[in-house]
């Protein structure tokens, strides 16, 4: 494919004069410096919308798997109540009071995670793009 656009700028340089050529290439350098200027701003708008629909979504779904999880254990505390209040049952050793504290706690844990890291985003983005988008580079060269 180089070979081509190679083959063709020769052909061009061969067919004009030096002087004509620049001329040309003048121009086209020109022609691709405003189609920059011009699609530059777009390109970083929807940079920015989709990043922030992306953080939006994810926060979503993490504070919504966070909220089962904190419902799945006063749930389970619910159970527990309830099977002692019927069979006067004391609940040592079979895991449930393992179970509620685990759920309890992944879920606070989760719902932190997922607030911080995507809010805090989400926030940059809409308070200070300029620097979410140098993050965004930084992070893009470093990989």
């Amino acid at each position: 494919m180089n070979s081509n656009v190679v083959d063709q700028v020769s052909g061009i340089v061969n067919q004009i004069p030096v002087q004509d050529f620049l001329v040309w290439m003048k121009a086209n350098v020109e022609q691709g410096v405003n189609f920059g200027k011009e699609q530059i701003p777009d390109i970083i708008h929807q940079l920015l919308t989709w990043k922030l629909c992306a953080n939006i979504f994810v926060l979503i779904i993490g504070i919504t798997t966070a909220g089962v999880m904190l419902y799945l254990s006063k749930l389970e505390s619910r159970k527990e109540k309830e099977a002692r209040a019927k069979c006067s049952w004391s609940g040592d050793g079979d895991g449930h009071e393992l179970l509620k504290v685990l759920t309890l706690v992944v879920g606070i844990a989760m719902m932190f995670f997922f607030v911080l890291g995507y809010g805090l985003n989400i926030l940059q983005i809409l308070i200070a793009p300029k620097v979410y988008l140098l993050d965004y580079l930084r992070a893009l060269i470093t990989k």
